[in-house]
């Protein structure tokens, strides 16, 4: 059963990329490479990438897992883009979005893949935007 996602959580992460611990993000259904997941708070989250995303699309969305993670299944879920800028000092587009449907099971496994290696930041605190200002 699907379930729209809560924004409840008391931690935020925030990811540096680097090469082996980048979750990269796939349009689910045209196995299109989006971004790489950069940041993740409730039921929010920025990618960053090498093309815009249209703000107000809601797409169905596959996170592909690293080799070393049993089971290797990508995680699904659906989310709309909420906003897309280029970044102040690269060719990227950084675009943040909102979760709108995911099964609890994708939810939760996919807090402890961030949860791995990452820092977590207590809600209100700065989190790195890679360049990226969020538009108000």
């Amino acid at each position: 059963m699907e379930a729209t996602a809560s924004a409840s959580s008391a931690a935020c992460v925030a990811r540096k990329p680097s090469s082996h611990s980048s979750l990269s993000v796939v349009d689910a259904y045209s196995r299109t490479p989006l971004g790489i997941l950069l940041n993740f708070c409730g039921n929010s989250f920025m990618l960053v990438g090498k093309f815009p995303i249209e703000p107000k699309r809601l797409l169905t969305l596959a996170v592909q897992l690293p080799s070393d993670v049993a089971g290797r299944l990508p995680l699904t879920f659906q989310a709309v883009c909420l906003w897309c800028q280029k970044s102040s000092y690269s060719d990227e587009f950084g675009a943040g979005f909102e979760i709108r449907h995911i099964n609890p099971e994708n939810l939760k496994r996919l807090q402890q893949l961030l949860g791995q290696g990452a820092q977590h930041r207590q809600v209100g605190q700065s989190s790195a935007t890679g360049g990226f200002s969020r538009p108000r």
